[in-house]
């Protein structure tokens, strides 16, 4: 797992809303991994300082790239408004590329449906390049709702994916 995303999921794992779920093999070795965060109206901790998480600093990063995803929530988060406001946010998504296209992701992702069903709510995922299709074969959609990328002065601005997807309640 790299630097950027261990640091990100030891600050959350221990905050309220934050949810991990993890698929293992029959040898008991990690396959699969989803990180579920709840969304609710009026609430945001993602603008208090992220922290180190207990790790050295990440040398091989550029210092003024590390945080592009953060610095480019402001271009995205108009999305997330109204009746989207309250949402099961689908924030990673990791299945061992060994493993893919055998229903590892399935049943990570569902547990987040049967949580905003639970509640009456919604739930959104941001797409990596090319995995469209299977968000949207997992009842994503039926088409995305706008793009994480675009947006005067995003720093993601000509990178590929970053299409979101709702299933609204």
């Amino acid at each position: 797992m790299s630097i950027y995303f261990l640091k990100r999921f030891r600050a959350k794992f221990n905050k309220r809303d934050q949810h991990f779920l993890v698929s293992i093999d029959e040898n008991n070795n990690v396959v699969g991994l989803a990180h579920w965060c709840r969304f609710r109206a009026g609430e945001n901790d993602d603008d208090l300082p992220l922290g180190d998480g207990g790790l050295p600093p990440n040398r091989a990063a550029d210092p003024e790239k590390e945080d592009v995803i953060e610095r480019s929530m402001p271009h995205a988060e108009h999305f997330w408004e109204g009746n989207r406001a309250e949402s099961w946010y689908l924030s990673c998504l990791a299945v061992d590329p060994s493993t893919q296209g055998k229903g590892i992701g399935r049943p990570l992702v569902a547990w987040g449906f049967e949580q905003a069903a639970k509640e009456g709510v919604c739930v959104s995922v941001i797409s990596a390049k090319g995995k469209e299709p299977f968000y949207m074969k997992c009842g994503f959609g039926p088409e995305k709702t706008g793009n994480a990328c675009e947006g005067a002065g995003n720093p993601l601005e000509g990178i590929e994916g970053g299409d979101i997807f709702f299933r609204d309640a």
